[in-house]
């Protein structure tokens, strides 16, 4: 075990040597510049995949929710009787009413 523990530190003593012997840049060269093209491109890449990641969570569980609704006596209808400002979107058959 102690083999194992000690045998880690060779390789991340080397990786800091390593790192310590670079020379230093500029502060200038540090930053990704927020006035070109290539941050808007990464900008809008990374909303666009954050986007595409939340779609089909949002798909699936609407279905996945109605079916839940489903097993206890209820289901998704569209009603607006008598009047349009009654509108009810979900039927309980247990006592037939829309709630």
């Amino acid at each position: 075990m102690l083999i194992g523990r000690f045998l880690m530190i060779v390789p991340i003593m080397a990786m800091a040597g390593s790192l310590a012997q670079k020379e230093t840049r500029s502060r200038q060269h540090r930053y990704l510049p927020v006035s070109g093209g290539t941050f808007i491109i990464l900008l809008l890449g990374t909303v666009f995949i954050g986007w595409r990641a939340q779609f089909p969570a949002r798909l699936t569980l609407g279905p996945v929710v109605e079916h839940f609704l489903m097993l206890q006596g209820k289901l998704f209808l569209f009603s607006c009787h008598p009047s349009p400002a009654t509108c009810h979107t979900l039927y309980d058959f247990q006592s037939s009413i829309f709630v």
